[in-house]
């Protein structure tokens, strides 16, 4: 935990203080290639060897901050075929100005990028933003996957407090180009917090298009799943969540609702460090090997 804190701190001392110079560092991208996903372009990378395993991003970050960064797609490529992309209005992909290309587009970005690629299977890991894709997209496309891992995420119905709170996040972002109402919902201990508030705030700003990720937003109930379809869930799912996220109450709305579903903690992580964890990469890798195809789960099991 002392570690994550401190990696943390460096980033957020690095891009608040160096301006241009430490959002670039942060930044930084690999570049991959490119798919046209219904005249969008879509970013990814594709490495390693084996089944293959999917991750998708948080919100107002890309794939080599929310996987490369912290060790995940090294990790996985050990014994995997790892393909990440940068969902749209994100990173190096379109970043179009209108909420219709968001919501259910970018649940079926992750289907058309299997077609591109001739996968018919995978696993599918996501993380925050990209958790309730994740679980949206077991919901549309399950005969597609092998498992799925929403992380940092969870469940909820778009009514009452939730509506509200999407409306303030939007607001906020329109009227003040501040995300505030995120940092509060995903930190909530820490809302007198300037400095945290000030440096989250000069760092997506600096990292996005605000007019491309509002409109993300925008497109958020389009994740909502239906309880009835949580409850005839078939796919392996495991939902990785801190034991201090602000979202874990999202988290445990699963239990008991979804079948096929199991929750593991990652002890003292919040919604940042969390990835950042050991037992994190560990907690994914134990579910994809338990879930392997026949055959591949052999050849993983051989390497370790």
């Amino acid at each position: 935990m002392k570690r994550a804190l401190k990696i943390l701190s460096i980033t957020l001392v690095a891009v608040f203080l160096t301006g241009t110079a430490g959002t670039l560092y942060i930044t930084h991208r690999t570049e991959g290639a490119y798919f046209d996903s219904k005249g969008q372009q879509i970013h990814y990378t594709d490495e390693g060897e084996g089944t293959p395993v999917i991750l998708v991003h948080g919100f107002a970050v890309n794939a080599d901050i929310n996987w490369r960064r912290p060790g995940v797609v090294k990790a996985l490529a050990k014994d995997h075929r790892v393909i990440t992309l940068d969902c749209r209005g994100h990173g190096l992909s379109a970043k179009p100005h209108e909420a219709v290309h968001y919501g259910k587009e970018m649940v079926d970005d992750i289907a058309r990028l299997m077609d591109h690629l001739e996968i018919e299977k995978a696993h599918l890991v996501g993380y925050s933003m990209g958790g309730f894709i994740t679980l949206k997209f077991t919901e549309q496309y399950p005969e597609r996957l092998y498992s799925a891992i929403p992380c940092a995420s969870g469940w909820d119905t778009l009514a009452g407090e939730s509506a509200e709170l999407v409306k303030a996040i939007v607001a906020s972002i329109e009227k003040d180009g501040r995300f505030d109402p995120i940092s509060h919902r995903l930190d909530p201990t820490h809302h007198a917090n300037a400095f945290k508030l000030a440096a989250a705030n000069f760092f997506i700003r600096s990292a996005n298009d605000v007019d491309a990720v509002v409109n993300v937003f925008r497109g958020f109930g389009d994740f909502e799943v239906a309880e009835a379809n949580l409850r005839k869930n078939a796919v392996p799912t495991r939902l990785i969540v801190g034991t201090k996220d602000g979202i874990r109450d999202m988290s445990e709305k699963l239990d008991g609702v979804m079948t096929a579903h199991e929750t593991y903690y990652v002890e003292g992580g919040d919604h940042i460090t969390t990835i950042l964890m050991p037992a994190f990469i560990r907690g994914i890798r134990e579910f994809i090997a338990a879930n392997e195809p026949a055959a591949d789960a052999a050849t993983v099991a051989a390497v370790e």
